[in-house]
């Protein structure tokens, strides 16, 4: 929500109220016209749906304008996989892999979400009917980085010494589809 209210804010300092909507609402239930949207904006919000996932893509698909582009974020298997291979343990390892699930945890209670292969994100977009036109990593590094320097493993100071090597180190690996927390997926509506 505070989200929102920051891109909210942005929109009316710029004077674009009349361009954008901003929705709090279902992904799968989308209270718009069909072909009504030009382009749809879901950063952190598909993977969330677990099982309703296929029909937030069929909703993305009924309100967008044919050519209309679809931008949504996705968190990245391989990333998941290796953030729990340095972090978590074996069993979130294989529950990644196998089950393609990874774990949330809000004060005692736990929550799984579900988790893609750069593969099977472009197959499901496809089978929805998009097409991708573009997709951007974000690091899973600097992500790493923080979680050890909060439990105390890596001495901040050190880092902060070695800030400027290690973003080369980040830079190229993200130059290489390196590992990714979060992939940034840009599609357009086929006709």
């Amino acid at each position: 929500i505070k989200v929102l209210r920051s891109l909210e804010s942005m929109v009316n300092e710029r004077g674009d109220q009349d361009k954008v909507l901003i929705l709090q609402t279902g992904a799968d239930s989308l209270p718009l016209r069909d072909r009504s949207v030009d382009i749809l904006l879901a950063i952190g919000v598909f993977y969330y749906l677990n099982n309703r996932f296929d029909n937030a893509l069929d909703e993305a698909h009924r309100v967008l304008s044919t050519g209309g582009l679809l931008i949504n974020s996705e968190p990245d298997l391989d990333g998941a996989i290796y953030k729990s291979i340095c972090l978590e343990g074996l069993d979130d390892v294989v529950e990644n892999f196998t089950h393609r699930h990874f774990k949330e945890q809000q004060g005692d209670t736990e929550f799984k979400f579900r988790l893609f292969s750069k593969k099977e994100v472009m197959m499901a977009l496809d089978k929805h009917g998009f097409d991708v036109v573009d997709r951007h990593g974000l690091s899973l590094l600097p992500s790493l980085l923080r979680i050890k320097m909060v439990r105390g493993e890596f001495d901040v100071e050190q880092v902060e010494k070695l800030e400027k090597e290690l973003r080369q180190v980040f830079d190229d690996l993200d130059g290489r589809e390196g590992l990714h927390k979060h992939v940034i997926w840009k599609s357009r509506k086929r006709g």
